[in-house]
C-alpha cells in the first residue's frame, strides 16, 4: 500500500502518490481562482501537510478526499493572506464577467476553433460552476465524496449542480456548430473513465453527452492551463523532508486567541507583523514568535524540557535549513528565513526527536 510504504521511507511510493494526485491538487487550487504562483504554493503546502500525516491517515483509501480537503483549506488560507477572499454567488446560472485579453491569450494556444469557443464559454460560467467542473474533470470518475471535500459542497447537490452548469454551458455554445453528443467530441482511450476513486458515488453514471463534454473540456484545460512541469519534480523532492519516527508536537491555541485559531496572537510592529505559536509534547513545550519584515522572517523561540534533553533546534522550510543551539534559558533565534511554511525539529541527544507540524509564518 502506497501510503504505508511512503510512511516507512519508500521514496518510490511517495513519487507515485505525487504523480497520481498532483493534477487533482492543481485543479482544486486553480478552481479557487488562484494565480499560477499561488496555486503552486497550495500544491506544495498540501504535500507538506501530507508528510506530517503519512502514518496518521487511518483509511488510506480516503487519501484523495483528504488531499482535496487539505488543498481547499490551503487555497482559502492563501486567499485570506492575499486579501482576495470573495463571496461567491449562489446563482449557478449567473454569467461571469470575462477578461477578454486573458481569454484571447488562452484561446491562441488552441488549434481548434471549436475548442476556443468552448473555453470562452466556460469562462463565462459563474465561479461556482467553473470550480465544480474543474474538479469533476480533474481525474477520471472522481468520487462525489472527494468532490464534496474539495469544494465544501453537499454530496447530494453535486449531481444537480453539475447538470445545471453543463446545461448553461450548452446554451452558451448554442451558436456553435459543434456537436458534443457524438462524433465531434468522443472520448479517446486516454479520456475513458478508469477505476473510480473509492469513497462514494462517481461520475461513472454520466449521460454520454455529459461525459463527452467534460472530456473535451478536460483536454482544453490541459492545453491552456496545464500542470507546471516543475511542480511534479518539486513534489517528489519534498520527500527529503520526511522524518520517519519523529514524534509530532501539538499546536496549541494561543492564550487569548479567539475562535480556537491554531495561529497564535498577531501584532503589527511598524512595517513588521509578528505571530506567536505554541506547541507541546509530553515534557517539552515550545513558544515561537515569528516576525515577518521585508520578505523574510525572524524566528525567536523558547524551548522548555522538564527532562533537560533539548540540545539543538533545526528550522526547515521547503528551500532552506537553519540550525541553532538554545542558550541556558532555552532561548534560540534564527534570522532571514524565507517566508513559507516552516517546522522546528528539536534534537534531544540520544533521546527521541520531536518536531512541530508545518505551520505558516504569516496568516
Amino acid at each position: 500500500m502506497l501510503l504505508r510504504a511512503a510512511a516507512d521511507g519508500d521514496a518510490a511510493a511517495w513519487n507515485r502518490i505525487v504523480e497520481r494526485f498532483a493534477t487533482l491538487l492543481w485543479s482544486v487550487a486553480r478552481a479557487h481562482r488562484l494565480d499560477t504562483d499561488d496555486a503552486a504554493d497550495v500544491v506544495q503546502n498540501t504535500w507538506l501537510r501530507l508528510l506530517d500525516h503519512l502514518d496518521r491517515i487511518r483509511e488510506p483509501e480516503a487519501l484523495a478526499g483528504w488531499l482535496q480537503t487539505t488543498a481547499r483549506y490551503e487555497s482559502l488560507s492563501m486567499l485570506r493572506r492575499r486579501g482576495r477572499e470573495r463571496v461567491v454567488r449562489d446563482d449557478d446560472l449567473a454569467e461571469q464577467v470575462v477578461d477578454p485579453e486573458t481569454v484571447e491569450l488562452d484561446t491562441a494556444l488552441l488549434d481548434d476553433e471549436r475548442d476556443a469557443s468552448l473555453w470562452q464559454c466556460f469562462n463565462r460560467l459563474s465561479e461556482s460552476c467553473q470550480r465544480l467542473l474543474r474538479v469533476l474533470m480533474a481525474v477520471d470518475r472522481p468520487s462525489y465524496s472527494a468532490v464534496s471535500a474539495s469544494l465544501g459542497m453537499p454530496v447530494g447537490s453535486i449531481g444537480p449542480n453539475r447538470m445545471r452548469c453543463l446545461e448553461r454551458l450548452r446554451r452558451l455554445l448554442a451558436g456553435s456548430d459543434y456537436d458534443f453528443r457524438t462524433g465531434g467530441c468522443t472520448m479517446s482511450g486516454t479520456d475513458r473513465p478508469g477505476d473510480p476513486e473509492p469513497g462514494g458515488p462517481s461520475t461513472d453514471a454520466l449521460p454520454p453527452e455529459d461525459a463527452a463534454l467534460l472530456a473535451r473540456l478536460r483536454r482544453v484545460v490541459e492545453v491552456v492551463d496545464p500542470l507546471p512541469g516543475d511542480l511534479l519534480e518539486s513534489g517528489r523532492a519534498l520527500f527529503r523532508l520526511h522524518r520517519p519516527g519523529v514524534d509530532l508536537m501539538t499546536m496549541l491555541t494561543a492564550p487569548g486567541a479567539e475562535g480556537g485559531s491554531e495561529a497564535g496572537l498577531a501584532a503589527v510592529r511598524g512595517s513588521a507583523t509578528s505571530h506567536l505559536h505554541f506547541f507541546e509534547l509530553d515534557s517539552v513545550t515550545l513558544d515561537v514568535e515569528v516576525t515577518v519584515r521585508a520578505g523574510f522572517a525572524e524566528v525567536v523561540g523558547v524551548v522548555t524540557d522538564r527532562e533537560g534533553a533539548v540540545v539543538s533546534v533545526t528550522l526547515e522550510t521547503p528551500s532552506a535549513t537553519f540550525t541553532s543551539e538554545p542558550d541556558g534559558d532555552g532561548r534560540f533565534e534564527v534570522s532571514r528565513v524565507p517566508v513559507a511554511l516552516m517546522r522546528l525539529t528539536l534534537g534531544r541527544g540520544e533521546d527521541r526527536t520531536v518536531a512541530t507540524p508545518w505551520f505558516e509564518t504569516s496568516s
